[in-house]
């Protein structure tokens, strides 16, 4: 995949993410409980993020040569 639009893609994602864990705060700070749905929704967006910045480390290390890990 081209980096472009590797790029527009995982800004894409966190975009939506971000906005999601916003709405999240946002009811949190109006001490607003989260469902245990809306609770692993967090979770899951996190650890999505978390993934797509750790993708884009290993592709970034790839392009420029070095010898990327096998741990994050």
């Amino acid at each position: 995949m081209q980096l472009e639009i590797y790029q527009q893609e995982t800004e894409r994602l966190a975009r939506d993410l971000q906005a999601m864990l916003d709405s999240a705060r946002q009811r949190l700070l109006a001490a607003q409980s989260l469902s245990p749905l809306e609770q692993a929704g967090v979770l899951h967006a996190l650890q999505v993020l978390t993934e797509n910045a750790i993708g884009k480390a290993k592709l970034l290390i790839k392009q420029s040569g070095q010898s990327v890990p096998v741990s994050a």
